[in-house]
């Protein structure tokens, strides 16, 4: 699976990848892959605003995709029907769902859409309910093992930082046959008050994002990483190819980009794999994988 990848930078999962017009935008970028906005059997309205940013993390209100599933296979008709050239990334679709059995139903249908990975998403910030399913090793054993028994495409398992038994979850999932583990997912946050009003800068809590959480996705990257062999994919504040590195160097073997895209554009992908290709003559190094785990 990871030998697919052209490179180890990848779109995660957001509004930046919703329909097939931003996973053609997030394919163009050169990336090595896009992550779809997560996807659910029903979502609900899309709620406006749903962002907030301080300049420095972003807190973003909106759970899921506004498509539901036979929207997104629509979608996915319709990439196909463009055509996918022979150097676009790999399409991974993020879906999550209350009952093993109904992830199981998503994951099968979006296999036969055409979708080259699935990422399982069991760590919404935003709800209790996904959040217990990431930190509860039976029950993410339950989930990933339902999806991998009706799929034969690999899946990937979305972890959150808020979690005090990484190394039993990890077990889990390897457990349940997974072909790799992503982290972080974003943190549960109120990115402020308005002091003068009283009112939070967004109604409710969100998911927060950016520069200010990688710590935490380096520190569970680097803890997911001493726990198993599967492939991992770091998430949580990736700006630069420094970024990047720093998850390849604590054991991932590719970084996810999200908040930065929202925030400056698909540029930032080219520039990230022009810097990477710059460090590595530097150092004299022919693969990426000679950096990764030194650290």
């Amino acid at each position: 699976y990871l030998k697919k990848l052209k490179n180890p930078v990848i779109i995660s999962a957001g509004p930046w990848s919703r329909g097939h017009k931003g996973i053609r935008a997030a394919l163009n970028s050169g990336a090595a892959a896009v992550v779809t906005e997560t996807i659910v059997a029903e979502p609900y309205p899309d709620l406006s605003p749903r962002y907030a940013y301080d300049g420095r993390g972003l807190q973003n209100i909106r759970m899921y995709s506004a498509l539901d599933m036979e929207d997104w296979i629509e979608e996915f008709k319709q990439l196909k029907k463009e055509g996918r050239n022979a150097e676009d990334g790999l399409i991974i679709a993020n879906i999550t769902a209350g009952t093993p059995s109904e992830l199981a139903y998503l994951a099968r249908k979006f296999e036969k859409a055409g979708v080259d990975a699935l990422e399982l998403g069991l760590a919404c910030p935003m709800g209790e309910g996904m959040e217990i399913v990431a930190a509860n090793p039976n029950k993410t054993y339950a989930f990933t093992k339902e999806v991998v028994e009706n799929v034969s495409i690999p899946v990937m398992v979305k972890l959150t930082q808020s979690m005090n038994n990484l190394t039993e979850v990890v077990a889990s999932i390897e457990k349940a046959g997974a072909s790799g583990i992503t982290a972080i997912n974003t943190m549960r946050c109120i990115l402020g008050i308005n002091v003068e009003t009283g009112d939070p800068i967004l109604p409710t809590y969100g998911g927060y994002s950016g520069s200010p959480i990688r710590p935490l996705g380096l520190a569970t990257v680097a803890g997911i990483a001493q726990s198993t062999e599967l492939p991992i994919f770091g998430i949580g504040g990736v700006e630069n190819y420094q970024n990047v590195l720093e998850y390849i160097m604590l054991g991932a073997s590719a970084a996810e980009v999200g908040t930065a895209i929202l925030v400056n554009g698909y540029g930032i992908i080219p520039k990230m794999l022009a810097d990477l290709e710059g460090w590595m003559k530097k150092h004299h190094i022919t693969s990426l994988e000679e950096a990764r785990g030194t650290s």
